[in-house]
């Protein structure tokens, strides 16, 4: 080759990775003080980008460093990006795939294994935002775990929707779009054996719970406790002198109530009343282990007794009725009267004999 200037040779406008340039490397004097002549290959000479340049083909980076690619206004010092290469045998990577306006941006993991996992992490204690700015919804397309506590933060009637399809007719929904809203329902495991609890939780000292079902159908709108066993508890949850736990139901005062009086834990003196309120009186029947049976223990003997105040059995409705003075109520024929005043051994008893207001007397020994 002849002795020419660099400036003479002619140009390359594509070299390749094996070609050869001329360096001088200064920290070698063996030619002069200023350096000396050496060749090198393309490939081995490093990559730099002045400001304002522009590439126009592909960049491929081969190194094995942990700041493989580091872009930011100090180099080095806190960039903006850094790509770690520095792992044995590295085959896993992040790709970044553009698409035309409105057809979004797609980041995918590179492998040579089938499946890769991507794991996205802040620093320290640092929070990690997805859509902080963003107007639209998050899709999470498959199977999610969460291994730490969550909270969701929103006044939508739809804050929480779990559903096979979504939102349309959901299997759980929860609704926190009321003004102000400050209560809620807490749902508390517990070891096996030792129940599952659903609490009201408020920022007041006394809330209700309720529950309800759907429509207004009594065949049809029905809630349906499936159980060995329904049990209610006194407001202390356990049983104390004038505890008092009901179950009411309909819009008239109608309830099952359990009370324990002054006596200990269900004791002999517990009662059960079923008590039905309406028309200004009241109707009872209270299970008592030591009497066994108590009706309409509130309510005054009648005179020639009541239709309303009795016991009555079968489709036929015989029933059992009482009351001061001889009957005159209508009931069904074979009911019986008891005679509260009867003094003497026809007018202690009798029994309809017409299915309507007709009575007489049956005759005991004494």
């Amino acid at each position: 080759m002849a002795d020419l200037k660099v400036s003479a040779l002619p140009v390359k406008t594509t070299p390749t990775t094996s070609d050869l340039a001329y360096i001088v490397d200064v920290a070698d004097t063996t030619d002069g003080a200023s350096g000396s002549s050496k060749q090198v290959t393309i490939a081995s000479l490093p990559f730099v980008q002045k400001a304002g340049d522009t590439m126009t083909g592909p960049l491929v980076v081969n190194s094995a460093s942990g700041s493989a690619v580091v872009i930011g206004p100090n180099g080095g010092t806190n960039p903006v990006l850094t790509v770690d290469a520095s792992t044995a045998s590295a085959a896993t990577g992040i790709k970044i795939k553009g698409a035309a306006a409105a057809g979004g941006v797609a980041v995918s993991v590179t492998s040579s294994g089938t499946n890769e996992n991507l794991t996205v992490d802040a620093k320290g204690s640092g929070t990690i935002t997805i859509g902080g700015t963003s107007t639209g919804a998050i899709t999470l397309g498959q199977a999610t775990n969460i291994s730490g506590a969550t909270t969701i933060t929103s006044n939508s009637s739809s804050s929480l929707v779990i559903g096979a399809n979504g939102a349309t007719n959901p299997v759980v929904k929860v609704d926190s779009s009321v003004a102000s809203v400050a209560t809620g329902l807490q749902i508390q495991g517990n070891a096996a054996g030792a129940d599952i609890i659903l609490s009201a939780i408020s920022s007041g000292t006394n809330e209700n719970l309720r529950l309800k079902a759907k429509g207004t159908s009594t065949s049809a709108s029905q809630i349906i406790v499936q159980a060995g066993a329904l049990m209610v508890k006194a407001p202390s949850g356990n049983w104390g002198g004038g505890d008092v736990a009901t179950i009411y139901w309909g819009d008239t005062g109608r309830s099952i109530t359990a009370t324990n009086g002054s006596d200990t834990v269900f004791s002999t003196g517990d009662n059960l009343i079923l008590q039905a309120t309406g028309g200004g009186f009241t109707q009872q029947i209270r299970i008592n282990p030591s009497r066994l049976l108590v009706y309409k223990s509130g309510t005054s003997t009648p005179a020639a007794g009541d239709a309303n105040s009795g016991i009555v059995m079968g489709s036929a409705n015989v029933g059992f009725y009482w009351g001061s003075g001889a009957p005159t109520l209508s009931a069904a024929q074979g009911s019986l009267y008891l005679r509260t005043d009867g003094s003497s051994t026809s007018t202690r008893l009798y029994v309809n004999t017409n299915g309507t207001t007709g009575w007489t007397n049956i005759t005991s020994a004494t």
